[in-house]
């Protein structure tokens, strides 16, 4: 008796086994889109020392010197504003790479899939109130 037990659990076992061979596996690639980010360090820049700074009260009584003083400020701060622009255009042109990346990006997930991808903006507009400064 047991081992016609053992004969039908052995038996039924290979029967098992032997009806997987019907299935069949099979792979599919599924595109995924992927966030690309990217954004650059910032260069090291210093805000100048600007000579009005360095006058004393003697020297502001003195229109010459005040003058000069105000005058060599101003290249000094036109010169800075120059640099400034300078990284603000090239995070600019950062800018406008990454938008047609993410345009040919999303035409190429389009053409794969047929399905519209969206990759939300990062254009978010900074404002600084009037009178703050930031060091």
């Amino acid at each position: 008796m047991k081992k016609i037990i053992i004969a039908l659990l052995v038996s039924g076992v290979l029967a098992g086994c032997a009806t997987t061979q019907g299935i069949k596996l099979t792979t599919q690639t599924v595109p995924q889109a992927v966030p690309i980010l990217y954004c650059p360090a910032p260069p090291a820049l210093t805000r100048p020392t600007l000579p009005i700074q360095h006058l004393s009260d003697a020297d502001m009584n003195n229109d010459g010197l005040l003058a000069k003083a105000f005058a060599e400020s101003v290249e000094a701060l036109i010169g800075y504003s120059e640099q400034l622009e300078d990284i603000t255009g090239q995070y600019k042109n950062v800018s406008d790479s990454y938008a047609t990346l993410k345009a040919k990006i999303a035409a190429d997930w389009k053409a794969k899939t047929g399905e519209d991808l969206v990759i939300p903006d990062q254009d978010k507009t900074i404002t600084v109130p009037a009178g703050k400064t930031s060091k």
